[in-house]
C-alpha cells in the first residue's frame, strides 16, 4: 500500500516538474513562430513531451495550462484552442501504447494523423472567429477567402495545408528530445518503455 502511494506520488511529482517546461515551450516555440512569421506553429511541443513521458492526463494539464498562459498575455484568441491541445493528448497518447511513435514509417504517420486531428479539432475555433485568430493561418485564410471561397472551404484547405506538416515536425522534435534525455532521468518515466525496440 505504501509502495503503491509512494508511486502515485512520484507521478504527481514528475508531472509539477514537467508542466511548466511544458508550458515554457509551448508558449516559448508559439512566440518565435510567430515572430519569425513561420507558417508552422510549433505550439503543442511542451504536450507532446508531456504526453510521452506522464501520460495523457500530464499532456492534458499541460496544453491547457499553456493555452490560458498564452491567451492572458499574448493571444486572446488561443485558450479556446485549449480543445486542440486535449485532442493532440490524447491522441499522442494513444499512439504512443501502441507504439506508433518507434519507427521511422509509424512516426511519420503518426505525426500527419496528429495534423489532422488537430486540424479537425481547431476548425470550430476558426470558423467561430471568421479566419480571424492571429495565428500562422490567417494570411492562408485571408487569401483563400479573396479567391471567392467559402469560409468553411477556406478553414479547410488553410489547416489541412498546414497541420499535417507542422505536427510531424513536432513528432519529430519531442522524440529527438526524450530520446536524449540523461538515462538517470529516463528510469523515472515508465511510458519511455513504449518508444523501445523489441528485443531480439
Amino acid at each position: 500500500m505504501t509502495n503503491a502511494m509512494d508511486k502515485v506520488q512520484e507521478k504527481h511529482l514528475l508531472l509539477m516538474a514537467i508542466a511548466p517546461i511544458g508550458i515554457v515551450m509551448n508558449s516559448g516555440m508559439g512566440l518565435l513562430t510567430q515572430w519569425l512569421k513561420l507558417p508552422i506553429y510549433l505550439d503543442a511541443i511542451g504536450t507532446l513531451v508531456a504526453t510521452v513521458l506522464t501520460g495523457i492526463p500530464g499532456g492534458i494539464v499541460t496544453g491547457i495550462a499553456s493555452s490560458l498562459f498564452y491567451g492572458l498575455f499574448f493571444n486572446p484568441v488561443v485558450p479556446f484552442y485549449g480543445g486542440t491541445q486535449v485532442a493532440i493528448a490524447i491522441f499522442t497518447g494513444w499512439m504512443l501504447k501502441k507504439r506508433f511513435l518507434r519507427t521511422t514509417p509509424r512516426i511519420i504517420f503518426t505525426g500527419i494523423s496528429l495534423g489532422v486531428v488537430s486540424a479537425i479539432a481547431s476548425a470550430p475555433v476558426v470558423i467561430a472567429f471568421s479566419g480571424v485568430t492571429g495565428t500562422c493561418t490567417d494570411m492562408t485564410m485571408a487569401l483563400l477567402l479573396a479567391s471567392g471561397r467559402s469560409l468553411f472551404q477556406s478553414v479547410f484547405w488553410a489547416n489541412f495545408a498546414n497541420e499535417p506538416f507542422d505536427k510531424l515536425i513536432q513528432c519529430l522534435i519531442t522524440l529527438w528530445i526524450v530520446r536524449r534525455l540523461p538515462l538517470r532521468c529516463k528510469k523515472h518515466f515508465p511510458n519511455l518503455v513504449h518508444l523501445e525496440y523489441p528485443k531480439s
